[in-house]
């Protein structure tokens, strides 16, 4: 048998017992490929796409992970007070609904700079935890409580099929006849309005990167003109007209005051 062969394989001498050490991992080796399917053990390992699957949405994976999907996602940053008090409670709502064929739970770290900030960004995510719902591409902000309880109750409600691309039968006339334009359209011209749209996005950040730097500067000059005029009125003669006035209101020796008459 395969049990009497391996017994045979381990009681034989090795002929180096200096490098006894080196057995160690055929012994493993051969419990794998005898005993274990005796017994019927089976050593499981990560598919593929559990290994590559990414924990957090970005605005790399966004539309891939939640194509066909209605969601349900925290916006948070790790330093977050909140967000670490719900993190245990969203964690297991996240797992409740891995895997589902229309629903999806998921987060965004709006701090990486990967892609969650990006995507945070774009979607004018302002404040932590930030929860939306609905539709991937027009989301609606939650403002229940945040307790797995009531999440989940939530999620249950909401995360039902929605329209989309695969779902025509779900969608408004308007809509659907604009899916099916873009659905008749070759992948180049499609191609060629995401990246008009995508650079009409890349503009505005700019735009808003260069407002906020003017103001920066304008801001910093601002102050140091206030700090210097301060600094200028300060040591003049500000100080000595106030001691002036200040030793005016007090009475001379002898002075009698209205209130002691």
């Amino acid at each position: 048998s395969r049990i009497e062969n391996m017994k045979t394989v381990l009681q034989r001498p090795t002929l180096f017992p200096s490098m006894c050490c080196l057995c160690l991992p055929l012994y493993a080796l051969l419990i794998v490929l005898f005993v274990c399917p005796l017994f019927g053990v089976v050593l499981v390992t990560p598919t593929a796409a559990e290994e590559t699957e990414p924990m957090f949405l970005t605005w790399d994976n966004y539309d891939n992970m939640t194509s066909t999907k209605t969601v349900f996602i925290k916006f948070f940053a790790p330093w977050c007070t909140h967000c670490k008090r719900m993190a245990n409670d969203w964690e297991q709502l996240e797992e409740e609904w891995k895997g589902d064929d229309v629903g999806l739970v998921a987060s965004v770290d709006c701090t990486d700079h990967n892609g969650g900030k990006k995507l945070c960004n774009y979607l004018g995510i302002e404040s932590f935890p930030t929860l939306k719902y609905g539709d991937p591409f027009d989301l609606e902000e939650y403002n229940g409580g945040r307790s797995y309880t009531e999440l989940s109750e939530f999620a249950h409600e909401v995360l039902i099929p929605i329209c989309s691309v695969n779902k025509l039968e779900l969608c408004d006339d308007d809509t659907k006849a604009l899916i099916e334009k873009y659905l008749q359209t070759n992948a180049h011209d499609l191609e060629l309005l995401i990246k008009e749209e995508e650079a009409r996005l890349t503009q505005a950040e700019e735009a808003f990167r260069e407002t906020t730097h003017d103001l920066s500067q304008r801001y910093e000059a601002a102050e140091a003109q206030r700090k210097e005029a301060i600094s200028q009125v300060m040591q003049g003669e500000l100080p000595l007209l106030r001691q002036v006035q200040a030793a005016r209101s007090l009475p001379t020796s002898g002075e009698t005051t209205k209130e002691e008459l």
